[in-house]
């Protein structure tokens, strides 16, 4: 999605009235279909770290992205609310940026155990967890 959404960008900013992306977007708001994928993409990272991590502003970001998007595109709102959602957003992912900024790398890659062992059948889940206790019990 996020290349999706590079790939609308500069189909965007190779139009004939074009000045600036943004500029572009609230003269002519059909074009969030072209950038919007890349913001898409920055809902669903949204998502998983607030799900993940439990992070508010990813929470915020998820559900305030989608939403400012179909507000312009479908013009319910006017230029002076969006605006202030959009500072809203933008506050919000700089929040969320600097929280990452100081996260250990290991927390955000994720670890691939849990895939592994949630990849293994009940019973098999069952006699590696009986295997840990027991493991721990020794020490």
């Amino acid at each position: 999605l996020f290349l999706a959404g590079v790939a609308g960008s500069i189909l965007v900013s190779s139009k004939a009235d074009f000045t600036s992306i943004p500029k572009y977007l609230v003269e002519h708001p059909y074009s969030v279909w072209f950038v919007g994928p890349l913001f898409a993409s920055i809902t669903g990272v949204g998502f998983k770290e607030g799900v993940c991590y439990n992070k508010k502003s990813a929470f915020a970001l998820s559900v305030l992205t989608p939403f400012l998007l179909l507000l312009h595109l479908s013009n319910l709102a006017d230029l002076r609310f969006e605006s202030g959602l959009l500072v809203a957003w933008m506050a919000i992912f700089c929040t969320f940026a600097l929280g990452k900024y100081d996260q250990p790398i290991h927390e955000d890659l994720g670890d691939k155990s849990v895939f592994e062992f949630l990849a293994l059948s009940e019973e098999k889940q069952q006699e590696f967890l009986r295997e840990r206790e027991r493991l721990e019990q020794d020490r």
